[in-house]
């Protein structure tokens, strides 16, 4: 099994219901996150969101949160990780505000 590493980068958005996609497996791909780190580079408190659903998904349904409504002080970075995904899901994220940015250190393997 061939191991790829990537690095995967998203803005955070306007809304904590406004979710774009950080980073998705295929169907005969599994991966893992060793480190998720947002940063909030704004003056004011975020408020962010990440979570799993199947790929192609705009939410996580119930269950499938890993972080929900976590509050960053302004300027300040939340790091968390390793995280495991199957195959076929995506790994979600939002923030309060743009003056965010969530990166991921993935290893696909496939």
């Amino acid at each position: 099994m061939p191991t790829t590493y990537k690095l995967a980068q998203a803005a955070g958005g306007t809304a904590t219901s406004v979710y774009a996609s950080l980073y998705s497996t295929g169907t005969a791909t599994t991966a893992i996150v060793s480190n998720l780190l947002v940063a909030n580079q704004g003056t004011a408190s975020l408020t962010v969101r990440v979570g799993t659903d199947t790929a192609g998904a705009t939410a996580p349904g119930a269950g499938e949160w890993i972080l929900y409504d976590v509050v960053i002080a302004a300027n300040d970075t939340l790091s968390f990780g390793p995280l495991t995904m199957g195959t076929s899901l995506a790994l979600v994220v939002s923030a309060s505000g743009t003056a965010s940015t969530f990166s991921a250190a993935v290893a696909e393997i496939s």
